[in-house]
């Protein structure tokens, strides 16, 4: 097994086991420093690529393959790739935006590959920038953070001492490439700890009975993916065979919150643990964690800090920590990133000191757990002066028997207070039962409190969602109208 605590340059250097795309990328002009544009779904050509990337020193940028054209040109515009990868179908539209650049078309990579032998690795530093990721845009235009190659490898190698991954096991990993858990799990960790990564095709996940035969077949140990899936697993279950999850050894789950019901009838029923785990772009991915070891469904947090040092800090600011029980998940780890691309301003805001400020407000429990309660920016302030947290009467919601997924968000009166408002999707959709909005605001008033009922519930068809399965909630008032 390759040791993942070897200097950083020769852990990157010792990615490719076979052959790269790195004479391509030399031809083409790729010299240290410069971009590759990755716009495409997962791929078996996207390994190749990214060692290629790494043994020249460039930077691996891969963007959300969904993302329109004027979306490319306003986030990634100023990137100024020497190269730009796509299908073959989706590249005159990049060659449009960036008309300098060398073009790949994914279709062709398997035949430019050549041995890992034929380019030799420069003398990389670790700081070097090895990816720039976007955030997810929820709140405008996604900022590109800058992840340096010591911040890979230091999250690659704290994920497979958390997971407990192993030499020769199969890592089926739903995650896309351009989110944090797509890139490290499926291109850094995978290959650094010498797992199969098992890339699939979107039309292979196109739904839930795809994506169940494409788990039996591929005989996977892990599965990385959202907490949807958990949902989706459990509607269809008894369409699902008794055997199509049975090598499964766990499912890890990030991006949103999990349904403690759900979890605990996913596991009655298939036996199989669910890890949660949390991370950020900004933090270089997962810093909590689960342990499959000791793991119970009844466990809801978000486990405790891996890789890293996590305080919890007052929201309303100040210098010390806020005695150990809540506030806002501040970080330091060797794995941060090192900034936003080229905006010196917000990176400066992000950090206090070399502690970085995560947004995110959390319970930490007496046996050193954390609990997500929600993002300190998405605080609703209704008219009895409350702070509240959309996230928990989310929560709350979703494990009524009739509710799917659920958002809250706030309407502004005229007198500038907030409205309660929650939007609602139902399992069953094709017809609301009458009082059924009553009976889900006296449900939440049973566990939360009048002070957290909701004013209004509407009922809607789909929530809208990132590509990481977070809600876009920038997008939720406009179903508001």
């Amino acid at each position: 097994m390759l040791k993942i605590d070897d200097p950083i340059t020769a852990a990157f250097d010792r990615l490719s086991a076979h052959k790269t795309l790195a004479r391509r990328l030399q031809h083409l002009g790729v010299s240290p420093g410069d971009v590759v544009l990755h716009k495409a779904p997962q791929s078996e050509a996207a390994a190749p690529l990214f060692q290629g990337c790494m043994r020249l020193g460039a930077v691996f940028a891969p963007i959300d393959w969904q993302w329109p054209d004027y979306l490319v040109a306003k986030a990634a515009g100023h990137l100024k790739p020497v190269v730009v990868v796509a299908a073959a179908a989706d590249l005159a539209s990049l060659n449009a935006l960036f008309p300098a650049a060398g073009a790949l078309a994914l279709e062709d990579i398997a035949n430019q590959l050549s041995d890992t032998s034929a380019v030799s690795p420069g003398d990389y530093a670790p700081h070097q920038p090895a990816a720039y990721l976007f955030t997810s845009g929820s709140t405008g235009v996604p900022k590109a953070v800058v992840l340096s190659r010591a911040a890979l490898a230091h999250g690659a190698k704290v994920t497979l001492e958390s997971f407990g991954w192993q030499p020769g096991e199969r890592l089926l990993n739903l995650p896309e490439l351009h989110t944090m858990s797509g890139l490290r799990n499926a291109l850094v960790a995978a290959p650094l700890g010498e797992l199969e990564w098992l890339a699939s095709p979107a039309a292979e996940r196109s739904n839930i009975f795809a994506l169940t035969d494409l788990i039996r077949t591929s005989g996977c140990d892990h599965l990385v993916s959202g907490p949807a899936l958990i949902k989706q697993l459990l509607l269809g279950a008894d369409r699902v065979e008794a055997g199509s999850l049975a090598r499964l050894q766990a499912i890890y789950c990030t991006g949103a919150a999990l349904n403690p019901a759900a979890v605990a009838a996913f596991h009655a029923r298939f036996g199989i643990p669910i890890i949660n785990y949390y991370g950020l772009t900004e933090t270089g991915g997962i810093c909590l964690s689960q342990s499959r070891n000791g793991w119970t469904p009844q466990d809801q947090s978000l486990g405790r800090p891996v890789g890293c040092t996590a305080r919890l800090m007052p929201v309303t600011g100040g210098d010390h920590e806020n005695g150990g029980e809540e506030g806002e998940l501040q970080i330091h780890s060797p794995q941060l990133m090192s900034g936003y691309l080229n905006d010196p301003a917000r990176t400066k805001a992000r950090f206090q000191g070399k502690w970085l400020r995560t947004g995110d407000v959390m319970r930490r429990d007496p046996a050193g757990k954390y609990h997500l309660l929600g993002r300190a920016e998405l605080f609703i302030k209704t008219a009895a002066t409350d702070r509240i947290h959309p996230e928990e009467i989310e929560a709350v919601l979703e494990t009524h028997p009739d509710v799917l997924e659920a958002a809250v968000c706030g309407r502004a009166d005229a007198d500038g207070t907030e409205r309660l408002v929650a939007l609602v999707v139902l399992i069953a959709l094709a017809l609301v039962p009458i009082g059924l909005d009553a009976q889900l605001a006296r449900f939440i008033t049973q566990r939360l409190g009048s002070g957290r009922r909701p004013q209004e519930i509407l009922f809607v068809k789909s929530l809208p969602r990132l590509p990481s399965g977070k809600l876009a909630r920038a997008a939720l008032k406009d179903l508001l109208q």
